[in-house]
């Protein structure tokens, strides 16, 4: 607030604003908005799943090769040696980019790891995933999944990238949950988020394509 002005007029422009900051919030519609934001993210998810489940030839690959900076594409699985990640671009009708998923080589090929991300029409990213596959899991209890167990971890996010959900499970071999034995695989992981699709192109030093 400038100088020259009154104390009067500040005094009542500080009583005006007392009154606004008193003003009752209705926690029952916040919540109620929040719950329907959270219904439609993950909608336009599972769509956005489906879509790229069943157009896996429209998919464009990128891979980074070791001792390299930027990843170049694969064409009828021509496969480069010393792959370090691969990733996985989805496309709308539109032409935008709407999901990306990448993938870090696994050498033993006892784990697989897939990084997923989602963006909305203003190139924010909505929704996270991280999924896990992998052998030997050792459980509280002193069990060992020998077998491949699968662990998934979802974020959605809401305006100005704060989270609004964050879900958990894993599943054994057979698909059966067994997120309550809280179990651990064997093989770490680290957390990628990545909060828009401008940030991501950057980081990964891909180039979009028209």
């Amino acid at each position: 607030m400038k100088r020259l002005l009154l104390t009067l007029l500040s005094a009542a422009v500080l009583s005006c604003a007392q009154k606004v900051n008193k003003a009752p919030v209705d926690e029952s519609k916040q919540a109620y908005s929040t719950r329907e934001l959270k219904e439609r993210l993950y909608r336009q998810k599972a769509q956005t799943d489906t879509l790229f489940s069943k157009n896996l030839d429209e998919v464009k690959v990128l891979v980074k090769v070791k001792d390299t900076n930027k990843p170049v594409e694969v064409f009828n699985e021509a496969w480069p040696e010393e792959i370090e990640e691969t990733y996985n671009i989805l496309k709308d009708a539109s032409g935008r980019i709407i999901r990306i998923s990448e993938s870090p080589y696994s050498e033993s090929g006892d784990w697989d790891i897939v990084y997923s991300y989602y963006f909305d029409e203003n190139g924010d990213t909505y929704a996270y995933e991280r999924k896990i596959s992998a052998f030997n899991t050792f459980c509280p209890d002193g069990g060992i999944i020998e077998d491949v167990s699968q662990e998934t971890v979802v974020k959605l996010y809401g305006l100005n990238h704060a989270l609004i959900d964050s879900t958990y499970k894993m599943v054994d071999q057979n698909a059966v949950d067994i997120t309550a034995s809280k179990c651990q695989q064997e093989v770490n992981s680290e957390d990628r988020q990545v909060y828009s699709l401008q940030l991501y192109l950057e980081s990964r030093n891909i180039k979009p394509s028209k």
